[in-house]
């Protein structure tokens, strides 16, 4: 069954989650309490992903098997209606059964009714042929056609009945065909009624089956889902822990622009919530996509960044360090834009003037870049955060980086 195919799946799949838990105990401690973090917090990355794909293949199994339940409780069903309808179908059978036996029961107490009389008048009718009242009965008739009425009454009376009850025989005879007929039928129906109570009981077992599956799938999804919470739990204490050393870091000036990419990403993800500000100001225009001040229903292009005001001439910093891939100025406006590179990670500075960087130098996090610009909308940094993945950039929410 392809539920119980999913279930063993699904076992492997968790066999993997614990795999890397039981290798870790036999794993040596590292001396770089930060570097045994990263490695901690990478073993707890797979875990957490490989317990989300379990789940994920058990709630597909989940609705396979609510699927095949279903369909297993619809057949029952319908078998059932079948059943009852075999039932109703005998329950006619029989009653015509029960009709036509009656009616036999009554042509055979006529039947013996016109036999006794039959008997009755041909004992008479020897009899009265014997004796002289016969013969009397016989010369007092007042014509020869009245003598021969009288002569054959008798035997008259007898064909009758004999006619009578050769009827009777005939048609008990019809009737009993008839109540085989109908006993044939009604054991074909009680045969097939038979094998539809197999059918149901058999479906029966495959409902129990799938239910006792499922049961156990929604037992362990909430086991798995337990332990995703404590490991997301876990993982959520550990990166405070991260962060906690790499803002000591950043407070402390420590150059963390050189060394390899990987390690520049992962640093700048556990800094999350703890960046500082490019500057010093007020947002004014949130990230996404925002509706009109003024103009009802009217939604404003979305805002890929934040929008900081400034007082005028403000010094702009680096929010992390990395390395100055880019500085772009503007043909007509003049507006420049510088963008750093952290690994997977980017930080672009729109609208600034006087720029103390230049592209290709490796700079510190809090590190002076750049002013920013005077414009006619007055002094607004526009800050913008992006993730590259394959060729792909996703643009974040800055105000989910920065210290609050």
């Amino acid at each position: 069954m392809i539920l119980f195919r999913r279930y063993k799946k699904c076992i492997l799949l968790l066999s993997l989650v614990f795999l890397p838990a039981i290798s870790c105990l036999y794993a040596q401690p590292l001396n770089n309490p930060k570097e045994n973090l990263s490695n901690e917090r990478k073993q707890f990355e797979q875990d957490i992903a490989l317990i989300e794909k379990s789940l994920k293949s058990i709630e597909s199994s989940q609705i396979a098997g609510l699927n095949e339940l279903t369909l297993i409780e619809a057949k029952i069903k319908q078998r059932r209606r079948l059943v009852n309808n075999i039932d109703k179908q005998i329950d006619t059978l029989q009653k015509e059964i029960n009709e036509k036996q009656q009616t036999i029961k009554m042509l055979q107490d006529e039947l013996k009714r016109i036999k006794e009389s039959y008997a009755s008048l041909l004992v008479q009718y020897y009899n009265m042929r014997n004796k002289e009242d016969w013969m009397m009965y016989i010369m007092a008739s007042e014509s020869v056609a009245q003598a021969y009425k009288r002569t054959r009454y008798f035997r008259d009376i007898l064909y009758l009945l004999q006619a009578q009850a050769n009827e009777i025989i005939t048609m008990s005879n019809l009737l009993n065909n008839e109540i085989t007929d109908v006993a044939r039928k009604q054991q074909r129906l009680e045969d097939d009624k038979t094998d539809k109570d197999k059918e149901v009981n058999n479906l029966e077992t495959e409902e129990k089956k799938s239910k006792t599956v499922l049961s156990n799938l929604q037992r362990k999804e909430a086991k798995l889902r337990k332990e995703l919470q404590e490991k997301k739990e876990s993982f959520d204490q550990l990166n405070k822990s991260l962060s906690s050393i790499y803002r000591n870091e950043l407070e402390s000036g420590m150059d963390i622009s050189a060394g390899d990419m990987p390690l520049i990403t992962e640093r700048f993800e556990a800094s999350k919530g703890y960046l500082p500000w490019p500057a010093i100001g007020t947002i004014v225009s949130k990230f996404g996509k925002h509706l009109h001040p003024y103009y009802e229903n009217i939604e404003l292009p979305e805002n890929k960044g934040i929008d900081i005001q400034t007082a005028k001439n403000a010094e702009v910093y680096a929010i992390f360090g990395g390395k100055v891939t880019q500085i772009i100025e503007m043909p007509k406006t003049g507006e420049k834009t510088i963008i750093i590179r952290h690994g997977a990670y980017t930080s672009v500075y729109f609208r600034v003037d006087k720029i103390f960087v230049k592209k290709g130098d490796d700079i510190k996090s809090r590190q002076r870049i750049a002013t920013v610009a005077n414009t006619s909308e007055g002094s607004v940094l526009h800050l913008e955060i992006r993730k590259t993945s394959g060729k792909r950039n996703m643009e974040l929410n800055p105000e989910h980086w920065l210290l609050k």
